[in-house]
């Protein structure tokens, strides 16, 4: 009878090892879940990164031709002032020889 309770001890601490072994797979289970969880914030993150990394480039530029344009306005009216001198001298050119 003893070598039989033994037996069954024996098979229960077994059976208990093996319940301990699964609650520990189950829990790295979970830490891989949550690994993979935070890997796809951390690629989302990365992917934001470089959306807002565009922008600055993009913003960048945009200020660039901001810039040209305020320059070729500013060219446009050195050129009307030109043109105007130009007439303007033509005119007193036509006056000087009356």
């Amino acid at each position: 009878m003893c070598t039989g309770l033994t037996q069954l001890y024996s098979v229960c601490t077994g059976l208990t090892q093996l319940y301990s072994v699964r609650t520990g797979l189950t829990q790295l289970y979970s830490v891989c879940t949550g690994l993979t969880q935070l890997y796809s914030v951390c690629t989302g993150l990365t992917q934001l990164y470089s959306v807002c990394t565009g922008l600055t480039q993009l913003y960048s530029v945009c200020i660039d031709l901001t810039q040209l344009y305020s320059v070729c306005t500013g060219l446009t009216h050195l050129y009307s002032l030109c043109t105007g001198l130009t007439h303007l001298y033509s005119v007193c050119t036509g006056l000087t020889q009356l």
